[in-house]
């Protein structure tokens, strides 16, 4: 099952400038939990949050619709947001379906994975609140870090 929904990832990812990949997957987890000796334990946001990814219960679900409208396997938020291969893929998908939006309204210039991550870790709706310019998020070095990451 696993399998097919990577397939679909890809084809969603397809149409899209940039690549929800697992190098960019692998610099999410490190940015949200890489301090941790557990990682895929984590727990952030006053409990909020959960797992390797830092994964909150509404982007799971936002994740499990669009599994259910293809026609997809779904896995419960607990105790699956702490299984390494799970998240990952609903990271993935997660990351995929705020690249999608993004696209739907930025329209003069290309989105980076720096806009994807502002989305991701801000929520679309605060990402828009600034303009959706990540140069403007409030922890501008993970931005950095992630251009540098990604243009290695």
């Amino acid at each position: 099952m696993i399998r097919y929904i990577a397939a679909m990832l890809v084809m969603l990812n397809s149409t899209w400038a940039i690549e929800i990949n697992g190098k960019f997957i692998a610099v999410v987890a490190h940015l949200e939990s890489g301090g941790e000796l557990h990682p895929n334990k984590a727990v952030g946001d006053d409990g909020d949050s959960n797992g390797a990814y830092q994964i909150k219960a509404e982007a799971w679900e936002c994740c499990n619709r669009w599994l259910r409208a293809n026609k997809h396997k779904t896995w419960a938020y607990k105790p699956f947001v702490n299984d390494p291969a799970i998240s990952h893929y609903y990271c993935k998908l997660y990351l995929s379906l705020k690249a999608r939006e993004l696209h739907k309204v930025i329209k003069d210039r290309p989105v980076t994975h720096m806009d994807v991550y502002a989305a991701y870790n801000m929520g679309f709706r605060g990402y828009s609140r600034i303009g959706y310019d990540w140069k403007r998020h409030p922890f501008k070095a993970k931005m950095l870090y992630i251009r540098a990451q990604m243009s290695k």
